[in-house]
C-alpha cells in the first residue's frame, strides 16, 4: 500500500515537472520572460525535492538533458552553465546526503578511481604554472562536477530496472533532438529565423547552401559525438539477441539519429562512426546474418537515404549542394578547419617541449597563445583540438599518462564484461557503450574539451553495467 502511494506521489511529481517544463518553453519561445522565470523555478524546485527523495532520479533527469549543451544554458565570464550543471550539483548532493543519513558511505567497484585521483591531483599541482589562475580554477571546477557526475551514475544504476529506466530516458531523449534536428534543418532552409530553428550563425544555409545541424548542441561535432552513445546502444540491442525494448523504437533512433549524424557533417565523427561501427560488427558478428537482422540493416539504409534525399531537396537544386556536401564530408586535409587545428596542434608541442613536466596548466593553453591572458577573447579562449595533445601539454607527462590508463583500465574492464556477460540484455548493453567508448576517444584527436558531460556519463554507465554483470554472475554462482 506505500509503495503505491509513494509511485502516485513520485508520478505527480513528474506529471507536474513535465508541464513546468514545457510552460517553460513556450514561455522562452514566446519572450514571455517572466513566465519563463517561474516556470523554471517551478521545473527546478519540483526536481529538486523529487531528486532529494530519491537521487537516482536526479540521474534521469541528467540523461534526458545530455545533449542540451546550448539551448537551455547560460554564459558567464566564459564559461557555459548548463541545466546539468545544477541537476548534478543536486543529484551529487543528495546522494551523499542519503549516505551520510544511513550511515553507509559505500561506493562501487571503481577500477579508475586510483588513476583519476593522480590525474586531478597532477592538475592541481599543474596550477603552479598558470598565467591566468582564474582559467586553471574554474576548468578544473567543471571537470571535477563532470567526474562526480559519471561516479552518481556508476553508484545510483545499481541494479537492471534502473539501468532499463535510464535507456528508455537516454533513447527518448535522443528522439527529441534528433527530431528538433531535422526540424533545424528543414526550418532553415524555409526561410525561419535562428531564433525559432535555434541555428549559430556558422551553421545556417549561408555558408554551404545548406545548414549543419547541431540541434540543441554548441556545434554539429558535439552533437555528433553525444549521438554515438544513443546509436551505439540501439544498435546493439537491436542486432544483439535482447527483446528488452521493442525493436520498432530501436529503428526509429537508429533511422533518426543515422540521417541527424550524416547532416551534422563532422567528418572526424564520420570516421569515429566507422570505427564504432566495426566494434558493433566484431561482436554482433554471429548474429548479423539472420533474415531478420538483414530486414532491419536494409529497411535502416533505405529509409536513412530517403530521408536524406528528401530533406536534401528542399535546398531546391539537389546536385549542386549535394556535390558541394560530398566535397565538404570528404576534404579531409584542406580548408580553414584543418589549418586551424594544425597551427593549435602545432603552438600545443611546442608550449609542451618548454614545459614537459606539470604542463602549461589546466585551461591555460588558450591563455598562453592569446595576446592578453587575462582577457577572455570576444570568440572565446582557444583549444587544442587534440584532447590527448591538450592534456600533454596542459599537465605534462604524467598528466596524459593517468588519463592514457584511465581510458585503458576502462576499455579492458568492458571486454572482460562482455566475455562474461551471461545474460543478452547487459552484453548487448556493454557492448553498444564500449563501441560508443571507441568513437568518443577517436573523435577526441579533433576536439579537446575535457569537462563535457556526455563523455564522463558514459564512463559511469559502463562503470555501472560492468559492476551489474559481475554481480548477476556472482549471484549466479551462489545459488
Amino acid at each position: 500500500m506505500n509503495n503505491a502511494v509513494n509511485n502516485k506521489k513520485i508520478l505527480i511529481y513528474i506529471i507536474m515537472l513535465f508541464f513546468a517544463l514545457i510552460g517553460g518553453f513556450l514561455a522562452a519561445y514566446f519572450n514571455i520572460l517572466g513566465l519563463a522565470i517561474v516556470c523554471g523555478l517551478c521545473f527546478f524546485i519540483l526536481g529538486s525535492l523529487l531528486i532529494i527523495k530519491e537521487p537516482f532520479y536526479g540521474i534521469l533527469f541528467i540523461t534526458f538533458f545530455l545533449p542540451f549543451e546550448r539551448i537551455g544554458t547560460l554564459e558567464i565570464s566564459g564559461f557555459t552553465l548548463k541545466i546539468n550543471h545544477i541537476f548534478g550539483l543536486i543529484t551529487i548532493s543528495a546522494w551523499f546526503l542519503a549516505m551520510l543519513i544511513k550511515k553507509e558511505v559505500k561506493f562501487k567497484k571503481n577500477p579508475i578511481i586510483v588513476p583519476l585521483i593522480f590525474f586531478l591531483l597532477i592538475n592541481v599541482l599543474s596550477f603552479t604554472q598558470a598565467v591566468n589562475l582564474f582559467r586553471a580554477g574554474t576548468v578544473f571546477l567543471f571537470t571535477l562536477l563532470a567526474f562526480f557526475i559519471g561516479l552518481a551514475v556508476a553508484n545510483l544504476v545499481d541494479n537492471r530496472e534502473k539501468l532499463n529506466k535510464l535507456i528508455v530516458v537516454l533513447l527518448i531523449s535522443a528522439f527529441v533532438v534528433t527530431a528538433f534536428g531535422l526540424f533545424q534543418f528543414a526550418g532553415d532552409l524555409m526561410g525561419l529565423p535562428s531564433s525559432i530553428t535555434g541555428l549559430r550563425d556558422l551553421y545556417t544555409n549561408k555558408v554551404f547552401g545548406f545548414p549543419r545541424v547541431h540541434s540543441t548542441e554548441l556545434e554539429p561535432l558535439y552533437f555528433a559525438n553525444y549521438l554515438l552513445i544513443p546509436l551505439c546502444l540501439a544498435i546493439s540491442l537491436l542486432f544483439g539477441r535482447s527483446k528488452k525494448i521493442k525493436w520498432f523504437w530501436l529503428l526509429i533512433i537508429i533511422i533518426l539519429g543515422f540521417t541527424n549524424f550524416i547532416l551534422a557533417l563532422s567528418r572526424a565523427a564520420y570516421i569515429a562512426l566507422v570505427f564504432s561501427l566495426v566494434v558493433l560488427i566484431l561482436a554482433h558478428f554471429k548474429q548479423l546474418f539472420s533474415l531478420k537482422r538483414i530486414v532491419y540493416f536494409l529497411v535502416v539504409v533505405l529509409a536513412v537515404y530517403f530521408l536524406f534525399i528528401r530533406i536534401f531537396n528542399l535546398t531546391g537544386d539537389f546536385t549542386l549542394y549535394f556535390d558541394k556536401f560530398i566535397k565538404q564530408a570528404t576534404d579531409i586535409f584542406t580548408g580553414a578547419s584543418y589549418t586551424d587545428r594544425a597551427e593549435t596542434m602545432g603552438q600545443a608541442w611546442d608550449l609542451f617541449k618548454i614545459h614537459p613536466w606539470l604542463g602549461v596548466s589546466v585551461g591555460n593553453f588558450g591563455p598562453q597563445v592569446a595576446w592578453y591572458a587575462l582577457v577572455t577573447p570576444d570568440k572565446g579562449w582557444l583549444i587544442v583540438n587534440n584532447e590527448f595533445l591538450e592534456i600533454l601539454t596542459e599537465t605534462g607527462i604524467f598528466g596524459l599518462l593517468f588519463f592514457l590508463v584511465i581510458l585503458a583500465r576502462l576499455f579492458s574492464r568492458s571486454l572482460q564484461a562482455i566475455s562474461q556477460a551471461k545474460d543478452n540484455y547487459l552484453k548487448a548493453v556493454m557492448i553498444g557503450l564500449l563501441a560508443a567508448f571507441v568513437g568518443v576517444i577517436i573523435q577526441y584527436q579533433t576536439f579537446s574539451i575535457l569537462y563535457i558531460i556526455h563523455i564522463w556519463f558514459l564512463f559511469g554507465l559502463m562503470l555501472a553495467v560492468t559492476n551489474l554483470i559481475e554481480q548477476e554472475n556472482s549471484d549466479k554462482i551462489k545459488t
